[in-house]
């Protein structure tokens, strides 16, 4: 009884803590930033003692905050690493870190590249593709932070869906890549094996993706892509 009667004080004290920690910066940024963290605590599970951790945290690193503050910059660049282990200091983290993004477009196109998809389905295309591969990724966008896991070794697994500049092999029924007359799929070979031709496509597709952010490294280092699909479609 009394130990559940403690800890319903924590989301109460967490928020106590969050405030504490925007009242140590400078007048001018306290209610931004107080305000921006305590959306932050409210959109956590609503469990106390992860709040309370969480709060503990904002609060240690609110020193350094101000000392970014004071030097002129942008709280954006320090946020994500006070709240790096949440879906919004993740996608802060994408949104103001070029070197960040660079990595997760590196990681991104050395997986994706093993990636397949059977039976997918192409807007605008008048033929049916039986399955493409990606052959190589020019960039990625729009990346959309679903889920943070922190695991124990202190890395991040990290849920994405993001958009990709992607060149694709394609396979195509003979009888439909003799008839194609379009220009959207290159055919490089009409006699890839008994039924199929082969193909390229450059194409804006979607992905789903886990990937690992090193927090030691200040990078992504791995991705496990889900599946891909035609964002025109």
């Amino acid at each position: 009884m009394l130990v559940n009667g403690i800890v319903e004080w924590f989301p109460w004290l967490a928020r106590q803590l969050v405030r504490g920690a925007a009242s140590l910066l400078q007048p001018a940024w306290r209610a931004r930033y107080r305000d921006e963290w305590l959306a932050e605590l409210e959109a956590l599970p609503s469990g106390g003692v992860t709040r309370l951790v969480w709060a503990m945290g904002v609060l240690l690193g609110a020193p350094l905050v101000r000392f970014v503050l004071d030097r002129g910059e942008e709280l954006e660049q320090a946020l994500p690493i006070l709240a790096r282990n949440t879906v919004e200091g993740m996608t802060q983290l994408l949104r103001n870190r070029a070197d960040v993004l660079a990595s997760l477009e590196e990681v991104f196109t050395l997986r994706a590249m093993e990636h397949d998809e059977s039976q997918p389905r192409f807007a605008g295309l008048p033929v049916q593709v039986d399955q493409f591969y990606v052959d190589s990724v020019d960039g990625v966008s729009d990346v959309d932070v679903m889920q943070v896991l922190e695991v124990g070794d202190g890395t991040f697994d990290v849920e994405v869906i993001l958009d990709l500049a992607a060149s694709l092999d394609v396979y195509v029924r003979k009888s439909e890549a003799f008839a194609y007359e379009g220009d959207d799929i290159r055919f490089s070979d009409y006699d890839w094996n008994e039924g199929f031709a082969a193909g390229s496509l450059s194409r804006r597709v979607g992905a789903s993706a886990w990937v690992v952010y090193d927090p030691a490294e200040e990078m992504f280092v791995y991705a496990s892509v889900g599946s891909v699909w035609d964002r025109e479609y």
